[in-house]
């Protein structure tokens, strides 16, 4: 008899082990906030107003849970303002400071005037490098090629949606004390007969 239930504990605990690590294998990790630090920072003398060399915004986010991302996607809505440009406007995007590599770029030209989204599909790439103690991480958009001098700017507002989604698996909540009780049923010891 004991014998019996030894087998089906195991059986169950096998079966349990193989669902956590499905559940675990399955799940993939998104992150959403808004980058409102466009419609606030900017140029010094006019917040939200992007144009020329050193205009740039700055923001750090709460910790994600993320240790990668594969896509990020921001859609900057305009201000009032909105794009009044008559040569083209480059923004580029990076995770840190001034020292890290530009992850993506978006131009406004005077033939776009609407809400554009900045699509960026990475690597996996890691945020660990720019990530605090406690998992915080900063975004940072900044002129790359401005306007010719008095030739516009682009306005934008404080609600731009933000999402990182990393294609990396993240553990589903529960799924690792399942495998955990799966494994310590096969640690239960056998008496052979």
């Amino acid at each position: 008899m004991r014998t019996i239930l030894t087998k089906f504990f195991k059986s169950i605990g096998f079966s349990v082990a193989i669902l956590s690590a499905a559940m675990t294998a399955e799940a993939a990790g998104i992150y959403n906030g808004n980058f409102s630090a466009a419609g606030t920072q900017g140029s010094p003398a006019d917040p939200g107003y992007y144009f020329f060399i050193g205009d740039n915004a700055s923001q750090t986010f709460a910790g994600t849970g993320l240790n990668t991302v594969d896509q990020i996607s921001l859609t900057l809505n305009f201000g009032p303002g909105g794009v009044d440009v008559d040569t083209p406007l480059v923004l580029g995007f990076r995770f840190g400071g001034a020292s890290s590599v530009p992850i993506g770029f978006l131009t406004y030209n005077p033939l776009v005037s609407t809400v554009q989204t900045l699509n960026v599909n990475l690597s996996d790439v890691s945020l660990t490098p720019f990530q605090s103690s406690s998992g915080d991480w900063t975004l940072s958009m900044f002129v790359s090629t401005p306007v010719c001098s008095g030739c516009g700017a682009v306005h934008f507002s404080i609600d731009n949606p933000l999402t990182l989604t990393s294609n990396a698996s993240v553990p589903v909540p529960g799924s690792l004390a399942l495998l955990g009780l799966g494994l310590l049923v096969f640690a239960v010891p056998r008496k052979r007969v």
